[in-house]
């Protein structure tokens, strides 16, 4: 997600409603958001990231899982599971903008849902303890463009997108740059 950021001179980004989940972050003292990918979107690559979540204007720090939840579910669907820190209150069927940071880990089978929780708090403090001077300087609109465009690989497909759909924007200035 970094590349893409640079690429796209902001954080990679997506909009969707909160819909109703298991409610299993919440039994494990991490209550999450959770929102489907709207069709055709790029997925980011199964995981867990930071974000920041924007709602209703206000943005919070979160880290967010992106995947299929192998230890308590088999066979799911790809979903976005947000835990925001520092934020209480319902969001269901309120839209909410997640903006991908940093990519902290793929994603995980635990052996238990306590080694799954431990691992969530660790995700937690990971978050909280993370300075991205990166995230800042997109606020203020004057993030460097890098020198690397996406590459697809880190992304699955998602609805009709395909990764030749992808524009190539390392040609700046009319100069590739490499």
């Amino acid at each position: 997600v970094e590349d893409a950021a640079k690429m796209l001179t902001r954080p990679y980004f997506f909009s969707a409603p909160v819909i109703h989940g298991k409610r299993l972050g919440r039994r494990l003292g991490a209550p999450t958001i959770n929102q489907a990918f709207p069709t055709g979107m790029l997925i980011p690559k199964k995981g867990v990231y930071v974000t920041d979540c924007e709602v209703e204007g206000q943005v919070y720090r979160a880290i967010t899982n992106i995947g299929v939840r192998p230890t308590v579910e088999q066979g799911a669907a790809v979903n976005c599971e947000s835990h925001l820190l520092d934020y209480e209150g319902d969001l269901y069927d309120k839209t909410v903008k997640v903006s991908f940071l940093k990519r902290i880990r793929g994603e995980m089978t635990f052996h238990s849902t306590e080694e799954l929780r431990e691992q969530i708090y660790r995700d937690i403090e990971f978050a909280k303890k993370l300075r991205l001077g990166q995230a800042s300087a997109f606020r203020r609109g004057v993030a460097d463009k890098g020198r690397h465009g996406v590459r697809a690989g880190g992304y699955q497909r998602c609805g009709q997108v395909h990764a030749d759909q992808v524009p190539d924007r390392r040609q700046q200035d009319g100069r590739r740059q490499d």
